[in-house]
């Protein structure tokens, strides 16, 4: 549903994406994970034909997103990091004035629907700047998924929402997929990406650094983790396939050892050298 083979893009001398590749196949998650300014947002550019690419090939559904961008706009839906609800319209009014722009023929029942799957039913004739923050998201992933899209590009989807908010999206989310959806999700969250994505790519430095399921390259890592802190104060993090080699070295140690599951992070870690924030 998307590929991207040998992607490049440059703004002037500076290298923004070098050569990636990656698909996402219909009924699945892709995670693209990074630090910001490592190429996440133009990538979702190029993919959305709002970027050309300096070099490569950005397909949706078989289609060249520079060659056929309308053909190609008509099969995918954007969930943004900005606001973009109508703030003179209610809930309602927004989701029937996308209802139209998508085509979508007697929409009231759809509409009704979807509100009631996003807890917003109460809202209706609310008018955005009376909801919460997490209320606003939910309305703006309601409007994507209105007509069930081939395509779906989620930018940090739960982006400033409390804990228990961002666990209903991620539900929403599994619903869409489990419709045939290809979804292409980037976010700072690591547990979001850990719950929510099949495959998972590393982006660094414009560099797919990996890209496999969360559970092997955790596996790949190792699945056990020691962290100590040496004698400057410096913390030392090992990594080991199984429980006893995690319990033989903290054995081996002088003070304290905390013994874990190795995580998502740690391999982000362990490949950039950065937090993804």
């Amino acid at each position: 549903m998307i590929k991207v083979e040998k992607l490049y893009h440059s703004y002037g001398t500076k290298e923004v994406l070098k050569d990636i590749n990656f698909e996402v196949k219909a009924g699945e998650v892709f995670g693209l994970l990074g630090p910001n300014g490592m190429g996440k947002t133009t990538t979702i550019k190029i993919l959305t034909g709002l970027t050309h690419q300096t070099s490569g090939s950005a397909l949706i559904c078989g289609m060249s997103v520079m060659e056929h961008p309308l053909e190609v706009k008509r099969l995918f839906r954007t969930l943004t990091q900005e606001n973009t609800l109508d703030r003179d319209l209610s809930v309602e009014e927004n989701l029937y004035i996308w209802a139209m722009l998508y085509g979508i023929d007697s929409p009231s029942s759809i509409i009704s629907e979807i509100l009631n799957k996003m807890e917003l039913s109460d809202h209706a004739k609310a008018f955005p700047s009376k909801l919460s923050g997490g209320q606003q998201r939910r309305l703006m992933l309601a409007r994507t998924m209105m007509d069930d899209p081939k395509v779906l590009f989620l930018d940090e989807p739960s982006l400033g929402l409390d804990p228990q908010i961002r666990r209903a999206m991620w539900e929403n989310i599994r619903e869409i997929k489990a419709k045939g959806s290809a979804i292409l999700l980037t976010t700072h969250y690591i547990e979001e990406a850990e719950q929510l994505c099949d495959r998972v790519g590393i982006l660094y430095q414009g560099r797919i650094m990996a890209l496999d399921t969360p559970s092997a390259l955790i596996h790949a890592l190792g699945e056990w983790s020691c962290v100590w802190f040496d004698e400057k104060g410096k913390e030392v993090i090992s990594h080991v396939l199984s429980h006893q080699e995690a319990q033989t070295i903290a054995q081996r140690q002088m003070g304290e050892v905390i013994v874990r599951k190795t995580t998502l992070e740690d391999v982000f870690l362990n490949l950039t050298g950065r937090a993804i924030a």
